[in-house]
C-alpha cells in the first residue's frame, strides 16, 4: 500500500509542476522517479485522485487535479 500512496503523491507533484498531456508522458516521468507502472494502474490512480483533463493553449489538453480547475465567470 505504501508504494501506491507514494506513487500517487509523485503523480500529484508531477502534475503540480508540469503540463502533462498524456498518460504515456506521465508514466515516463514516474518511471524516471523509480515508479515502474502500467497504463492500467496509472489510469486507476488518475481516477482515484480525481485527475481530469482541461484545455491548454500550448498542449491541447493537460491533466490537472479537479480541485485546481480554474473558475470562469
Amino acid at each position: 500500500m505504501k508504494e501506491k500512496a507514494d506513487r500517487q503523491l509523485a503523480i500529484r507533484e508531477i502534475l503540480g509542476n508540469s503540463k502533462i498531456s498524456s498518460q504515456e508522458e506521465l508514466r515516463s516521468m514516474l518511471e524516471s522517479r523509480g515508479y515502474a507502472t502500467t497504463q492500467a494502474t496509472l489510469s486507476r490512480d488518475l481516477s482515484a485522485l480525481k485527475i481530469i483533463k482541461i484545455p491548454d493553449d500550448e498542449k491541447g489538453y493537460i491533466y490537472t487535479m479537479s480541485n485546481e480547475m480554474p473558475t470562469t465567470y
